[in-house]
């Protein structure tokens, strides 16, 4: 399992964002020792584990205090560990390939660390070696949140066009992320700059440091740089949390806004993810051609007009028409044959569906009678309005049963458990995606909690895809107040 597969996990169960920095800071110390520094830093981890998704120790406040100072360091991530956090090594580590292996050994072996911040200016040999161990992750330095760091990395790159150099790094880590455990620092303190990055790093988790004492803005920050499954950035607070009155109480607030701010970005991050998706998608005359013939045309579209031909190549050309009608007429039988093969396997593949279709009928009759609290939820909504359209539930398509399905817009929405983060249940997932897009059914995923705590604007997404697929607004707006409860009798049943 890789690093990130299980940060997703854990983010999913606790429902949090929040990475606690441990920046032991000698002024804040009773007195500037490595013992204090993890008392310090022990202090914060008890008061602030609840809400934590991970914890941050930067490895300067120890590395002061010498040999003392590093067993410190180790006693703290360990601490931090057996809460169940991941702990990432704020040490910004970077050099030639040998060194790089040896601090990567330094790192994940002898502190254990589970992930570590990575300068990536010597280029890919000099990343490569702590990239080796797909269960340690990496934070490649990208945008990072200080007022100077735009003297290099703002500097714009002509091979991209002009673009600055942190957008170059951000390209890159997305091809060096093959062992999926690469993700980038990117400040808070820069909101375009992380709606940039995401643009150009759409599926890498972002270590957002600069809130509080930097003065990032929270909102600004989870609008630009959230995925559209409402993951993919760790916010990062040290001195906001362990110079409060209360960090216990100062961690919970933070939590708790992150939360509720995830809740209402999240639709407009999906349209807009669904918008791009539209755009990048948009056919030219030959695509259009191609997906209606199933297979590529004989030659390209041509992309100018032919000239007319002059009289004398007119005459010919007809003289040559003729002749090739000849040929035509003993090419029509294998045409005719071609037509008829295409038919029969046209035939074959409905025979198939229907084959499928009636062996997951059962199971689907089961699942109904077994839907989640949070599907039921769902579909008090559906089914109680409708949104002007009719919504089937647990409906077989093919070899797969979609929880909710609206024939008109052919549209899917699948509301998935916990158990959806597991590897191998998202490539099935991907799969049955790919499948149904196929048939050209756009799928639409929530997750339990979402359709829990967050009806309304899940309602809000399915109510705008609706309208982009039915090219017109459904009779009946998304409902604002939940519908009355299903009757007992009508809760396993329906269509």
């Amino acid at each position: 399992m890789t690093f990130f597969t299980q940060l997703e996990t854990r983010a999913r169960e606790h429902n949090t964002l929040l990475c606690v920095g441990l920046d032991p800071h000698p002024e804040d110390l009773p007195q500037p020792s490595a013992e204090a520094a993890r008392a310090f830093c022990l202090r914060l981890i008890e008061a602030t584990a609840p809400y934590a998704l991970a914890f941050k120790p930067n490895a300067a406040f120890f590395e002061i205090y010498g040999a003392a100072g590093w067993q410190a360091l180790r006693e703290v991530i360990a601490a931090a560990q057996a809460t169940g956090a991941a702990v990432i090594l704020d040490a910004k580590r970077g050099d030639i390939a040998s060194t790089a292996r040896a601090y990567a050994r330094a790192a994940f072996h002898g502190l254990h660390a589970d992930a570590l911040t990575v300068n990536p200016y010597l280029g890919h040999d000099a990343v490569a070696p702590f990239l080796e161990d797909p269960a340690r992750g990496v934070f490649l330095l990208c945008k990072t949140s200080n007022p100077g760091s735009a003297d290099l990395q703002d500097v714009a790159v002509a091979e991209e066009g002009g673009q600055p150099l942190y957008l170059r790094v951000a390209r890159l880590a997305q091809a060096w992320n093959t062992r999926g455990n690469l993700g980038l620092v990117v400040g808070a303190t820069h909101p375009e700059a992380l709606r940039q990055v995401r643009q150009g790093a759409p599926d890498l988790w972002f270590l957002a440091p600069g809130v509080g004492a930097q003065g990032g803005n929270l909102e600004a920050a989870l609008q630009a740089g959230l995925r559209a499954d409402g993951l993919g950035m760790l916010i990062a607070v040290s001195r906001g949390i362990s110079r409060a009155a209360e960090p216990a109480q100062a961690a919970r607030a933070l939590h708790g806004r992150i939360a509720s701010l995830r809740t209402s970005v999240a639709p407009a991050i999906r349209l807009s993810a669904l918008a791009g998706q539209k755009e990048s998608h948009k056919p030219t005359t030959g695509e259009t051609l191609v997906h209606r013939l199933g297979h590529e045309p004989l030659t390209p579209p041509p992309s100018n007009p032919p000239s007319p031909l002059p009289h004398g190549e007119r005459q010919e050309g007809e003289e040559r028409g003729a002749s090739l009608q000849r040929v035509e007429g003993n090419q029509a039988k294998g045409v005719e044959e071609a037509i008829s093969s295409r038919l029969s396997a046209q035939a074959a593949q409905k025979e198939q569906r229907r084959q499928e279709r009636r062996k997951a009928t059962p199971l689907a009759r089961q699942l109904r009678r077994r839907m989640t609290v949070a599907e039921q939820h769902l579909w008090q909504f559906l089914r109680a309005h409708r949104m002007g359209v009719r919504w089937r539930r647990q409906h077989p398509v093919g070899p797969y049963i979609l929880d909710f399905y609206c024939p008109e817009a052919r549209l899917a929405v699948e509301v998935d458990g916990g158990q959806h983060a597991e590897a191998a249940q998202r490539y099935y997932d991907t799969e049955r995606t790919r499948f149904l897009e196929e048939q050209n059914i756009q799928v639409l995923r929530f997750w339990n909690d979402e359709v829990l705590s967050g009806t309304e604007q899940v309602l809000t997404v399915i109510w705008e895809v609706l309208v982009q697929r039915l090219g017109r607004e459904p009779l009946a707006p998304p409902p604002s107040t939940p519908p009355s409860p299903l009757p007992t009798g009508e809760r396993g049943g329906g269509s």
